[in-house]
């Protein structure tokens, strides 16, 4: 590579860097994007005739409901994930917290059917949703398994992925907390895949952005025992470079063809 074709290539990095701070780095959005998301909340629960309100959501319990929601390939539109399944999560983090056991959750909030699965928020199915892949995916046993394992935790996912930075060198420690989080929720036979494109993507919003300042930093403050790891997530910014963010094929397809007309050589 020529001194012509570094150029074009850091070029191209300022710009996905550049995208990459309009994306997470507006920090005045932060109480609007925390607000709309229990707005969101409330308005599902209601439906059900709930009687719990959005507001007694901790940061934890956000936490823990990103991570359900997250880990999950749906294929469909970002607004139907976050408007249709966010508010389910959000409710079974909030039971789990206040004692429900995670059998009891499960067995009252997703449904089996012959091709796949249904999230309800309450029994009758006025709020729900159907994920076409859950059969394939095994997602009731993924949610049982890290619900399971939570219990160990305080049931907190935050309190998880404290425990698994606390001692991990800092070369390598958010490597070394995906493995615990794919493990957490995917792993079986203590086999880890390293480029689990949902897994990365997650703890990448634990790092950094809105998810990171509204809600991971505040839940910091429950558990000061945590020193050392409490240290780097406090200032996670020089760490950020040990984040991998595989690509599916659209995104490869979309750098080929950045590559093709703006690094590659001409044939």
């Amino acid at each position: 590579m020529d001194a012509k074709e570094k150029e074009k290539l850091f070029r191209l990095w300022k710009f996905f860097a550049w995208m990459d701070d309009a994306r997470q780095g507006l920090k005045e959005n932060d109480r609007w994007i925390d607000k709309w998301h229990r707005c969101v909340i409330n308005k599902a629960w209601k439906l059900c005739d709930l009687n719990d309100d959005a507001d007694d959501l901790t940061s934890a319990d956000m936490v823990l409901a990103h991570w359900l929601t997250y880990i999950f390939d749906y294929q469909m539109p970002t607004e139907d994930v976050w408007n249709k399944i966010f508010p389910i999560m959000a409710y079974m983090a909030f039971r789990y917290r206040k004692g429900d056991t995670y059998t009891k959750i499960i067995d009252e909030h997703i449904f089996q059917r012959d091709n796949n699965f249904e999230f309800r928020l309450c029994k009758k199915g006025e709020f729900s949703f159907k994920h076409r892949f859950g059969g394939k995916h095994g997602l009731n046993r993924m949610v049982k398994k890290t619900l399971k394992e939570l219990e160990g935790y305080g049931r907190s996912l935050v309190a998880f992925m404290l425990e698994k930075s606390n001692n991990a060198a800092e070369h390598e420690w958010v490597r070394t907390l995906y493995g615990e989080l794919y493990t957490l929720t995917y792993g079986v036979n203590g086999e880890i895949y390293w480029w689990h494109k949902r897994c990365w993507s997650a703890l990448r919003d634990y790092l950094k952005g809105p998810m990171y300042r509204i809600y991971v930093c505040d839940a910091l403050k429950e558990f000061k025992s945590y020193r050392s790891a409490i240290e780097k997530w406090s200032n996670p910014e020089p760490y950020l470079y040990q984040l991998e963010l595989p690509g599916d094929i659209w995104n490869t397809e979309f750098f080929n063809r950045i590559y093709d007309d703006f690094i590659a050589p001409p044939h």
